[in-house]
């Protein structure tokens, strides 16, 4: 499945949320379209500076391209739903 995304919501200061996702993962392009989705839903939930210094190991499994611990890495905390969580987790996991 090839799917473009586009999202105009920027973050903070005017900055998209497609260029610190860039930023963080140099090679973010060449991810699958549900791990794309579900890293633009993580960092719209906890920002650009936790997704950087309080995820490391969800970090290191997304950068070497590991869903299946990324999957496991992907909760987040309340008031992120258990649903929302579950899907952040599944695109992960079958990318």
């Amino acid at each position: 499945m090839n799917i473009k995304i586009t999202i105009p919501n920027k973050a903070r200061n005017g900055v998209s949320f497609e260029s610190e996702l860039k930023m963080v993962f140099s090679d973010f392009y060449t991810y699958p379209s549900e791990v794309k989705l579900a890293l633009f839903d993580i960092i719209f939930n906890v920002g650009m500076t936790d997704l950087n210094n309080q995820w490391p190991v969800f970090k290191k499994a997304v950068k070497a391209k590991d869903w299946s611990t990324a999957a496991k890495e992907s909760n987040r905390k309340h008031p992120i739903s258990k649903e929302r969580n579950k899907y952040v987790s599944l695109a992960d996991s079958y990318a």
